[in-house]
């Protein structure tokens, strides 16, 4: 839609489209009992992010990224808990019948009003997190500002010493997605630092959703007979380290140079 380069046929975001479309097919093939909703969320706003950066609209991607985020959070802590998903199905429902009514349904005030962090006094707040009540030993690590996406990242962190690299990258991502959330920023000068971020983003949400999904199903982690998860590992390593050694010295040199194309 809008000239540029073609970022999805770059090698991870190409990649990445196609285990999106792939998890599409398996989830279509049969619905699973468990966090259907949030596998089809982050598969949703992936495709979706993933196509703005091939059509070159930038900065309207972040939102999609920032919920991807949120919704690959909640899937690694509610993957494997059938009883605490029940509770967050429920939280989603008082969402829905808020956004329908204005008014917070009586069940969800009796829950307001037992909640374990009595400090909070946000039902907002409350309303989109408050499931993490049911989630047991969460309130003996998460001190702080409990309900919340900073709150769960605190719990993951502490429960998931292996992913301490991925947890952080994401976190500062989701934060710096908020200003283009709220429009502050929609596109930087350099078009190939969006497809740095945008790839990072989504080679740690898309890879490990394609695992749980596959896991989920018991089925090979695989794209008709190709090991995807080798080849996003591999492109991933060479985008990471050019990431790591981004400046504005090297993007003059790259726009400058005839090095980007159509």
């Amino acid at each position: 839609m809008i000239q540029g380069e073609e970022f999805l046929y770059y090698p991870l975001p190409y990649e990445l489209f196609v285990m999106s479309t792939k998890m599409s097919e398996i989830l279509m093939d049969d619905h699973i009992h468990n966090c259907y909703q949030l596998y089809y969320g982050v598969i949703y706003n992936s495709i979706s992010a993933l196509s703005l950066l091939e059509d070159n609209l930038l900065g309207t991607a972040y939102p999609l990224c920032r919920g991807a985020i949120e919704m690959y959070f909640k899937l690694l802590i509610l993957e494997s808990q059938a009883e605490l998903y029940n509770w967050y199905e429920k939280f989603r429902m008082f969402e829905v019948e808020y956004s329908c009514s204005q008014t917070y349904p009586k069940e969800f005030n009796a829950l307001y009003e037992k909640r374990i962090y009595q400090i909070s006094k946000a039902k907002a707040d409350y309303l989109h997190f408050g499931w993490v009540d049911f989630l047991k030993g969460y309130h003996n690590v998460v001190k702080k500002s409990p309900y919340s996406v900073y709150g769960i990242i605190t719990f993951l962190k502490n429960k998931n010493g292996d992913k301490i690299f991925e947890l952080e990258c994401l976190e500062s991502f989701y934060k710096s997605c908020h200003a283009y959330t709220h429009g502050s920023i929609q596109i930087a000068k350099y078009p190939v630092l969006h497809y740095f971020e945008i790839s990072i983003m989504f080679y740690f949400i898309i890879r490990e959703t394609f695992l749980l999904l596959c896991g989920e199903k018991q089925i090979e982690a695989m794209v008709d007979v190709h090991d995807i998860i080798s080849m996003v590992d591999r492109d991933f390593n060479v985008l990471h380290n050019q990431y790591k050694i981004r400046s504005t010295e090297r993007f003059e040199r790259y726009y400058n140079s005839g090095s980007s194309g159509n």
